[in-house]
């Protein structure tokens, strides 16, 4: 039985690894596109809810070949893996950019139209409405 969990939980990575060029990718959109284009302050939640919306297609497609086993358990186990790798990627991500404290805890300050609280918290939640949307 821990043999299939681990698995699932590196499969999991795996599939969570994908997100990140995914990402990477909706930020290169929002500075260069949806930026200019729309202004900061529509930019950020507009760039939040793609990403969010990549993120459940991502769980949608993958979650069958995760080894869920048909129950919501092990979903939530993998947004679990996936929130703490997103949280432990963005902060490490700042820390070797030489970014401190105030400017990591910045990017969670949502009245300035920053959706990534919700993204992060989202990414989360997805595998387990992915698992749900299926059924």
């Amino acid at each position: 039985m821990e043999a299939r969990n681990g698995k699932v939980l590196l499969k999991s990575a795996a599939v969570w690894l994908a997100i990140v060029p995914c990402a990477i990718l909706n930020g290169a959109l929002r500075e260069g596109v949806l930026r200019p284009m729309l202004g900061e302050s529509v930019a950020l939640p507009v760039s939040g809810l793609l990403l969010m919306g990549i993120i459940l297609l991502l769980s949608w497609l993958f979650i069958p070949r995760l080894g869920t086993q048909g129950h919501p358990i092990p979903a939530w186990r993998i947004g679990l893996l996936w929130f703490v790798l997103t949280v432990a990627f963005e902060t490490g991500a700042g820390i070797a950019q030489g970014a401190d404290l105030s400017a990591l805890l910045h990017n969670y300050d949502m009245s300035h139209g920053n959706l990534w609280p919700l993204v992060v918290l989202f990414t989360g939640c997805a595998p387990r409405l992915a698992f749900w949307l299926r059924r």
